[in-house]
């Protein structure tokens, strides 16, 4: 287990009575304990869509609290999330999978709605907490992203904007992403002393 996942499963435990998560527009609040049985259930879940260590899972939904957990969920098993836009274009989305042959994705019901009919993905949408999720899976052969260790393994692929106009895909291991988030912790801390 990677050290980020290590801390974030401890600040779940440490407050497990206390409100962690809170989703402005649907107005869901989780306790720390509803937050790790929440992502338990989607574990369960990719573990049915056969998700394993390395694969790497297309994430296209509004913002909310459920990608923070759907992405908790993804690397606890060792998968790696690729959070898009929810108004990314379906070509887009198709093209990821034909270049890179990721193995899932998970999306909006607007998603869902354009991606119904087309050859490379197959639908295989589960329920979790009385939610259904829009789940594809791959129907080519795809490829896994497996580091030596749990610190090198990618947690997410970022897109970011490029000169050319085109997006650019930027991976962050556990290790980075851990120490970014220590990061943004002192800035927090940092600002809020010059505030004083």
């Amino acid at each position: 287990m990677s050290v980020l996942l290590d801390r974030l499963n401890k600040q779940l435990e440490l407050h497990e009575n206390e409100i962690q998560l809170i989703d402005v527009k649907s107005e869901i609040k989780l306790t720390g304990k509803e937050t790790k049985e929440a992502i338990h259930l989607f574990r369960e879940q990719f573990i049915n869509q056969n998700i394993q260590r390395g694969d790497v899972v297309l994430i296209g939904l509004e913002n909310s609290i459920w990608i923070t957990i759907i992405e908790q969920a993804l690397w606890e098993i060792g998968a790696i999330a690729h959070p898009v836009a929810e108004t990314t274009g379906i070509k887009e989305i198709l093209s990821e999978f034909t270049a890179y042959r990721y193995s899932g994705a998970i999306v909006s019901d607007r998603l869902r709605m354009e991606l119904a009919n087309q050859e490379i993905l197959s639908e295989r949408s589960f329920e979790v907490l009385s939610h259904l999720v829009n789940f594809f899976s791959f129907n080519g052969t795809s490829v896994r992203k497996i580091a030596d260790d749990d610190e090198q393994q990618l947690a997410l692929i970022l897109n970011t904007s490029g000169t050319t106009g085109k997006p650019k895909r930027v991976g962050i291991t556990n290790k980075k992403y851990y120490w970014l988030r220590k990061l943004l912790q002192k800035v927090k801390i940092l600002k809020k002393a010059i505030m004083l």
